[in-house]
This record gives structure tokens, C-alpha cells and sequence, in this order.
């Protein structure tokens, strides 16, 4: 039997420096900075620590939601970058990690195409996205063309869970 992880996060500096050009890092954030040189090393140390602990693979995601706070037009060109670096680590290791490709959901009908890109070009596995995005649920019919290209390319959406204050205060 094979142990595969899912939702194992990753970051790059790259992106990271991106994301910050246009909005400023959540405190959260700032107190996980001993999380992030782990979450940048797609190599020797994530796979000692997956021989370790007998995981034969890991589904890799882009950590934070890489688009939330960021012009539609650039969470675009970010998002395409960080699956870009993602396609890279995963080629490089391709019998340890698969991956989840993170979408730019300020505009769906790009993220639809990103999801298409990702699975026909680096063998994505599906996608991970955050469990809403600025507040809205992804019941709301923009949001339709990503699950309807998802269900014909015959791959999984995954949903990381909304903040709890976020949920709690939705109607």
C-alpha cells in the first residue's frame, strides 16, 4: 500500500515577492516565517522527511491563495508562474510529488483555461482552492466554468477550508 499526502503545501520566493507588491502580508503569516524555508524546499529536505515518515508521495499546492488580493490581469500571470515552478518541482521528482494547480479566481474564465493548461500540459491532478474567494462561495454561477472544465477533464476540485470567521459570517 502507497501513503500519498494531499494539500502539501509549497511556497517560492518569487511569487512571495509578488504577492507583496500588491498587498502587504497577513500578520498570520509573518508568524509562520519559520514554516516558510521548509515550505521552499521541494528537494532533499521535503524528501528526507517523506522517507521518514514512509510517504510515497505528496500532492503539492501552492500555499496561500496566491491571486486573492491582486488585479485580475496579474493574478493571472502570478498564478501561471507559480504552477510554472510547481511543473518544474514536480518533473524533477515526478515518482515523489503530483500536483494540485492554483487558480486565478478574480477571473474564472482565465482560471478555467489555467486548470485546462496545467492538467493537459504538466499532468496536473486537479486543483486546491481556498474555501471562498473575497467572500463570495463558489456557488455563485461566475465560478461555473471552472468546475464545468473540471468535470470534463476528469479531475478533483479540493477546497481548503474558509477561515472560520468568514464562514461563520456568511449568509
Amino acid at each position: 500500500m502507497r501513503l500519498i499526502t494531499l494539500e502539501e503545501h509549497f511556497t517560492a520566493q518569487e511569487i512571495v515577492d509578488e504577492n507583496n507588491k500588491f498587498t502587504e502580508v497577513p500578520e498570520f503569516y509573518k508568524s509562520m516565517v519559520f514554516v516558510g524555508n521548509s515550505l521552499m524546499d521541494i528537494d532533499e529536505e521535503r524528501i528526507k522527511f517523506m522517507d521518514k515518515h514512509k510517504i510515497d508521495m505528496q500532492v503539492l499546492s501552492y500555499t496561500s491563495p496566491v491571486s486573492d488580493q491582486v488585479p485580475a490581469a496579474e493574478a493571472v500571470r502570478i498564478c501561471k508562474r507559480a504552477n510554472d515552478i510547481l511543473a518544474a518541482k514536480v518533473k524533477a521528482h515526478p515518482e515523489r510529488f503530483a500536483a494540485f494547480a492554483t487558480l486565478p479566481m478574480a477571473d474564472p474564465i482565465e482560471a478555467a483555461k489555467e486548470l485546462e493548461r496545467c492538467v493537459k500540459e504538466y499532468n496536473f491532478c486537479g486543483a486546491l482552492l481556498a474555501g471562498q474567494f473575497q467572500g463570495h462561495f463558489y456557488e455563485e454561477k461566475n465560478f461555473f466554468p471552472i468546475f464545468a472544465n473540471a468535470a470534463e477533464l476528469d479531475v478533483p476540485i479540493s477546497f481548503h477550508p474558509a477561515p472560520i470567521n468568514q464562514v461563520i459570517g456568511a449568509n
